[in-house]
């Protein structure tokens, strides 16, 4: 499969194009199936959860790679003298989900990673629209086959052409704001989410790795997740660190791990802003960028209605692109922000820079 030949299609758009694809599945017997590919860990799997339960659908997940052709699509088995086939431990959750009346989202993973075999008896299914000899047509499954590509050093294999042709195929490509969306849904660090602010790039970095831990989507939730421990337990700062490379690798560690001792050592208590945001100085952000990403991403994650006025008089005497990315990381945790004559204040004086993602 030519991955060259496929359109990239935005993170936060695939929920979308899910919808619609489960829309032409409904309005046909046939099988719709699709593949999502991208790079590693940028949170195919998740948003594709996120979408089923947010519809209320029901969500089956089959990693590929654990599994022997007979073990996808049923053992072979003879009972009363016929050769029958038994149906498999994920066939078994799809018939109980169809027999009460639900749809369900069935998700494939590691489909480029697989052997050829379990492609080929999956593909047969897809096709088929059968398991163990069982209908599950009419509209109410939507299958979609997740992969990374050859680019990404993911170690995938050849998808057969006739195979590659029963899909309809979308790739995905890393994306901030939809990996900020999951983050504060899923109670990340503030202070990771401050850090991805200021240095995007570190969001998801593969190039010139061979074999050595790089940074994506889901290994700062690893990290996130490490440092909340971390600090519960409390550790030397050495030990944190490699506890960070473990999961981006050492050179963004290094970085993060310095930003992480500005964030926890703030030149001024957010407190301070939101009681005197007229008076507490603005960090450079010519020399001390770091120091601004900090402060304000510590304020985003601690404002509410009530400081929202404070908050955003100090935002406005940041410049722009600091002030914009610190209400949109406000807005994300806490809706009711929007709701409020701050952010209409606010909203004025940036409309020509403000834009919803």
């Amino acid at each position: 499969m030519n991955e060259q030949n496929i359109i990239n299609v935005p993170l936060a758009q695939l929920p979308v194009m899910l919808d619609l694809e489960f829309g032409v599945q409904e309005d046909s017997d046939k099988g719709n199936p699709i593949m999502v590919t991208g790079p590693v860990g940028v949170g195919k799997s998740s948003i594709q959860e996120q979408f089923a339960i947010a519809n209320d659908y029901e969500c089956i997940i089959v990693n590929l790679v654990d599994y022997l052709p007979s073990e996808v699509s049923g053992w072979v088995t003879e009972k009363d003298g016929e050769v029958v086939k038994l149906l498999p431990d994920w066939g078994k959750r799809l018939f109980d989900h169809l027999s009460n009346d639900r749809k369900v989202v069935v998700i494939l993973e590691e489909f480029a990673q697989a052997d050829e075999d379990v492609q080929r008896n999956t593909s047969q299914i897809i096709h088929d629209q059968r398991l163990a000899g069982r209908s599950f047509s009419g509209g109410n499954v939507l299958i979609i086959a997740n992969g990374n590509r050859r680019e990404d050093k993911a170690a995938v294999n050849r998808i057969p052409e006739h195979i590659v042709s029963r899909f309809s195929h979308y790739n995905v490509d890393v994306d901030l704001e939809t990996t900020i969306d999951y983050a504060v849904a899923n109670d990340w660090r503030p202070e990771v989410m401050a850090f991805l602010r200021w240095h995007p790039e570190a969001l998801h970095d593969h190039k010139d790795r061979d074999g050595t831990q790089f940074p994506t989507p889901r290994a700062w939730e690893k990290v996130s997740n490490f440092i909340e421990v971390a600090l519960k337990v409390g550790i030397e700062p050495a030990l944190e660190r490699a506890g960070i490379a473990g999961r981006i690798g050492a050179g963004w560690a290094t970085q993060f791990s310095g930003f992480l001792k500005i964030f926890r050592n703030l030149p001024v208590n957010p407190a301070e802003v939101f009681a005197n945001p007229e008076g507490v100085d603005v960090p450079d952000p010519a020399t001390k960028a770091d120091v601004l990403w900090a402060l304000l991403g510590s304020l985003a994650h601690q404002v509410d209605k009530k400081t929202c006025a404070a908050f955003v008089t100090y935002l406005l005497r940041c410049p722009p692109e600091f002030a914009v990315c610190a209400f949109k990381q406000a807005h994300k945790r806490d809706g009711e922000l929007k709701k409020t004559e701050a952010f209409t204040k606010f909203y004025v004086a940036n409309e020509d820079v403000y834009h919803d993602d």
